[in-house]
């Protein structure tokens, strides 16, 4: 095919536009490079990579299992974070002549904010594993709704969240790294990467659990529990309550008080904690929702500890839990979701 040459004349160029990025928008394009979705067009370098993070996953379940210290998740983060940097390298990625100071510097932090989400995912995982225990009523019940919090999972993501983050600290330094900071991931919405409370009560969660807690970032006291969940089945569930003739009730049964895990209009909740000798208090309540706008309660309105001044940290904490009825929020449109991105 002949190319012809262009025509001779003067071309106006005075609306084209200079594509200058701005110091944001090339660390947006750098970081992208090290999302898993670029990393698997390298063939080579994404088996490296997901072997990588087979033995990431492998450390972080040691840790919860405690048989790692997060000192030596730390070293094991640190040792990783070698390793792909290692493998980009010798797979010519992002590109044959290397990675500029801009891509190394991403490659980093986004090695770290992959390894904080797993940190955090785990203690999600076992916080609800854990919490499956305690559910009263069929398996698989869809109309079931609720949610379990133990604190030690914050305290222990937190201490692995800070070795990781003491680690890459170190390596940034270690490498002359200038200007290197670590995301703001509360101020940048991410609740996913930020911490356990966070990640928990996220507001994009399709089981309503944002509006279990009305403040993830509260410190939660030590050794601290709390479950909640209503009835339901996944058939299906009627009774009847009552009969009337125009306004004339000629039938009303007895409402039973005490919680059925058939019923969805049923809950039971309960909290406890394990003091300084080691001895758990533990407190509970059953609650009837009678299906309008007020069946929506503030935990510490139902039950609190009342063992004395030892109690209030744990009663302060446990004002900020609310419960409801499945379906309440489709059902009466309260509050509104913030769509952080």
């Amino acid at each position: 095919m002949d190319l012809e040459p262009a025509p001779e004349g003067k071309y106006d160029i005075s609306d084209m536009t200079v594509f200058d990025p701005n110091s944001e928008e090339q660390k947006n394009a750098a970081r992208r490079l090290f999302c898993p979705l670029y990393l698997s067009k390298n063939e080579n370098l994404f088996n490296d990579y997901q072997h990588i993070e087979t033995e990431s996953k492998q450390a972080i379940s040691s840790y919860y299992d405690g048989s790692m210290s997060e000192e030596e998740l730390g070293e094991t983060f640190f040792n990783e974070l070698v390793s792909f940097l290692t493998a980009c390298d010798q797979n010519d990625y992002p590109c044959i002549l290397g990675m500029s100071d801009l891509q190394e510097k991403s490659a980093v932090e986004i090695f770290y904010s992959e390894f904080r989400y797993k940190i955090i995912s785990e203690a999600l995982k076992r916080n609800r594993l854990e919490g499956n225990q305690y559910v009263q009523g069929e398996p698989y019940a869809s109309q079931r709704s609720g949610i379990y919090y133990n604190s030690d999972y914050y305290y222990q993501s937190e201490k692995a969240l800070s070795a990781i983050e003491k680690s890459v600290l170190n390596f940034a330094k270690l490498q002359g790294y200038e200007d290197f900071e670590l995301p703001d991931y509360e101020a940048n919405g991410q609740v996913l990467y930020n911490n356990f409370n966070t990640a928990l009560f996220n507001p994009f969660c399709t089981n309503g659990a944002a509006k279990y807690f009305s403040d993830p970032n509260q410190v939660p006291p030590e050794h601290f529990q709390f479950f909640f969940q209503t009835g339901g089945t996944s058939r299906g569930y009627a009774a009847i309550t009552s009969i009337m003739v125009g306004d004339v009730p000629v039938y009303t049964s007895e409402q039973d008080s005490s919680f059925d895990p058939a019923n969805p209009n049923k809950g039971t909740m309960w909290a406890a904690y394990k003091d300084e000798k080691g001895v758990t208090h533990k407190i509970s309540h059953d609650i009837t929702f009678n299906g309008t706008r007020n069946d929506y309660y503030s935990v510490f309105d139902l039950m609190c500890f009342q063992n004395g001044e030892e109690d209030s940290l744990y009663n302060d904490f446990l004002k900020s839990f609310s419960v409801y009825p499945t379906g309440y929020y489709n059902r009466n449109l309260v509050g509104t979701l913030n769509m952080r991105g």
